[in-house]
């Protein structure tokens, strides 16, 4: 049976360490194992009880309530939120916890009711991309469960670029890409329907795209914006192409996305490191003069 540390929890859950600590003290609310070397570990009952709790909390019932409630009734008054404000949350949730039972059609279910009842782009900036972020899945672990998960998402992810059909188009084009070694493309394809819902023209390569071929399509396509998205940012500069491109496309604006904790200082005035959570402001990216 798979066991979480407790900085799983904090991220899962949003609830900081610190609390779930007070809480296993003051309430007696979780009882963990512990390793030998006296580290706690969490079931996942654990972490649906954690998960229940927060989003109670977030309805408006204190800890002090909630910690001498059954668990089978905490399940059930989640389950009475019915507000639309609550759906979000609950989704999450769900989804966190169909990922690691591999309930894969529960999964899909929980995507599809949100797309029914919230439209596919509060699903996705609402529901997806928060999942994305609580459920580490900024980049891959390796694990069954996530690889599952990914490949729901990306699939809800795809439809939604095929069917955006924006009213008023841009003359931008963006051209998006993962450089070699780089196969976690979800945030890229988040960035790529953000941009086509407002218009922009997107060129998507895919994942594990190599120097020669980004440089060849973007001396063809000459784009206004090209985004990348890569664990270690360095591998671009290192690797020679953001140079290349700087110097070969003087008037192309270079994104790399990451999170924003995460985010390096700019050696180049054409170059924007942006938060993913923070695409929306992929519009309002002005084409520059390069100083490099």
């Amino acid at each position: 049976m798979k066991k979480f540390k407790i900085s799983e929890l904090d991220c899962f859950s949003g609830v900081k360490a610190h609390t779930i600590r007070v809480w296993e003290q003051r309430y007696n609310i979780f009882k963990p194992e512990r390793t030998i070397g006296n580290i706690r570990y969490y079931s996942l009952d654990d972490v649906k009880l954690l998960l229940d709790i927060a989003l109670l909390q977030q309805s408006g019932h204190r800890i002090s309530f909630l910690s001498k409630v059954e668990r089978s009734e905490l399940a059930s008054m989640v389950e009475e939120l019915s507000d639309i404000e609550s759906i979000p949350g609950k989704a999450i949730n769900d989804l966190i916890i169909h990922m690691f039972t591999y309930e894969i059609e529960e999964f899909e279910d929980v995507l599809e009711s949100c797309v029914h009842v919230l439209g596919v782009p509060a699903t996705i900036e609402r529901v997806i991309m928060p999942f994305i972020e609580r459920a580490q899945l900024i980049s891959i672990s390796g694990s069954s469960e996530t690889h599952f998960a990914v490949s729901a998402l990306r699939r809800k992810i795809m439809v939604a670029i095929e069917s955006a059909n924006p009213r008023n188009l841009s003359q931008k084009t963006a051209l998006l890409f993962l450089p070699e070694r780089e196969h976690f493309d979800l945030i890229l394809l988040y960035a790529a329907w953000v941009l086509k819902s407002t218009g922009v023209r997107v060129l998507y390569l895919g994942s594990l795209i190599s120097k020669d071929a980004v440089e060849q399509v973007a001396l063809l396509k000459n784009p206004d914006l090209i985004i990348s998205c890569c664990a270690h940012k360095n591998k671009l500069f290192s690797a020679s192409m953001v140079p290349f491109l700087l110097h070969a496309l003087p008037q192309t604006q270079l994104c790399i996305l990451g999170r924003e904790k995460d985010l390096p200082l700019q050696p180049y005035s054409n170059v924007l490191y942006l938060s993913y959570l923070k695409l929306d402001e992929l519009n309002q990216v002005e084409v520059v003069d390069a100083v490099i």
